[in-house]
């Protein structure tokens, strides 16, 4: 008696409604994307030959690929986990990308707060050395690309910088370039710590 082996077409249909390994949500691409961006973000914001390269590669990669280049991989993905039968798969895929999007503020926000003790505390992340006059302790936060402009960590025991022009100044205080260009628009980071852009 010949053994009754499964058609191939039944074989087929079962692969596809229940595919190898199962069809599940995945949580890695999310934890991948966030992750990816976090450091990325951190990396490109410290001063220094790393964060410069870094930085101009992120920028060259934008202006040549740019969105649509991304946009077609992330919707191939999808269509291949689609076809596959793997629906949360691609859900979790474009979950992930939208998180990402959602959450780019905070992610650079926090960078923010992991460079703060770099700074603070190993002198790390820095341009040169700390400038120290006129109450004002500055970190020199720039990444050194042409046209990126200035970023500065200042701590101020006295937040007299925080407050808007033309309050408690003194002629002393106005010669001082950080009092000039700072005064009144830096954003605090925690406690004594302004970040000036200019």
């Amino acid at each position: 008696m010949e053994p009754n082996f499964p058609s191939t077409d039944l074989v087929t249909h079962q692969l596809k409604k229940h595919p190898q390994g199962g069809d599940r949500w995945l949580l890695w691409p999310t934890i991948v994307a966030l992750t990816v961006t976090f450091v990325v973000l951190l990396i490109s914001s410290l001063p220094g030959p790393l964060g410069f390269l870094l930085l101009t590669l992120l920028v060259f990669a934008f202006l040549l690929l740019g969105w649509p280049f991304l946009a077609v991989i992330l919707l191939a993905i999808s269509v291949i986990l689609v076809r596959c039968g793997r629906f949360r798969g691609a859900i979790s895929v474009a979950a992930a990308i939208f998180l990402t999007t959602c959450l780019f503020k905070p992610i650079a926000k926090a960078t923010v707060y992991v460079h703060l003790p770099l700074t603070i505390l190993f002198d790390m992340g820095q341009l040169g050395s700390t400038i120290r006059e006129d109450r004002l302790t500055v970190h020199d936060w720039s990444i050194g690309l042409v046209g990126s402009g200035n970023t500065f960590l200042i701590e101020d025991s006295s937040d007299q910088i925080a407050l808007p022009r033309g309050t408690s100044e003194n002629t002393q205080e106005s010669k001082n370039v950080f009092w000039r260009e700072c005064k009144g628009r830096v954003t605090r980071v925690f406690t004594h710590y302004y970040i000036c852009y200019f």
